[in-house]
């Protein structure tokens, strides 16, 4: 079960960068969610065989979602849930980080 409230939260809040410049912020935000993207990206293929995994870097090279939609419905993959699971993950990841930091 997603943790509503973990993915409603304000990534800016949790790692306490409010006072930051909106450009820093902004940045920050790209990275971040390049970062997810990424980790999304590997936990579909981590489900996928060798094959699978041409056919979905390739359709995803040609941003064709008609068979990206068709490799993740074979396989039995909900992409939305596993982006929530991982914006979720990422959240958590940083915020434990920022808290190391002591900042």
């Amino acid at each position: 079960m997603l943790d509503q409230k973990k993915l409603a939260e304000n990534i800016i809040s949790i790692l306490g960068i409010a006072a930051l410049p909106d450009e820093q912020k902004l940045a920050l935000l790209d990275k971040m969610s390049n970062l997810a993207q990424k980790r999304v990206s590997l936990r579909v293929l981590e489900q996928l065989n060798q094959d699978e995994q041409a056919a979905f870097m390739a359709a995803t090279a040609d941003n064709n979602e008609a068979k990206v939609k068709e490799i993740l419905a074979a396989k039995g993959i909900d992409l939305a849930i596993l982006v929530q699971e991982e914006v979720i993950k990422l959240k958590q990841d940083l915020k434990t980080v920022v808290d190391g930091l002591g900042v």
